[in-house]
């Protein structure tokens, strides 16, 4: 048995969403997070074998316009509570929704809906 996380990532804009950087505290990738094309989705994936005394956690970092945000989640060990939580999103509108919490399986969705426009002073 495992502790798994799968996490969907829309991009709904014109531009290309990198990944700058990402990282497992506990547990390994299935599928690795890739950069996403305009109007394309990715899935990844992490899970840890149930038996060790951790959880699944870890973040994935994408830059999109030059503006960035963290993908952040955790499956922990026991009975803890499952998140999917997203961070540093100044001049991006994000959304995350669907997270459905299993046993085994946290899913989610994050969707990045548009790069906002900088204000001129």
């Amino acid at each position: 048995m495992t502790r798994k996380i799968e996490i969907t990532v829309y991009n709904h804009t014109e531009h290309i969403m990198y990944v700058k950087k990402k990282g497992l505290t506990y547990g390994q990738w299935l599928v690795e997070p890739f950069s996403i094309g305009s109007g394309d989705s990715r899935q990844f994936s992490a899970e840890k074998e149930i038996g060790d005394r951790q959880g699944t956690e870890g973040f994935v970092l994408y830059e999109c316009e030059k503006r960035s945000f963290a993908i952040m989640f955790e499956k922990p060990y026991g009975k803890g509570d499952s998140f999917i939580k997203v961070t540093d999103i100044e001049g991006l509108l994000i959304e995350v929704n669907e997270i459905i919490k299993y046993t085994e399986v946290t899913s989610g969705s994050v969707e990045l809906v548009e790069v906002l426009q900088e204000q001129e002073a």
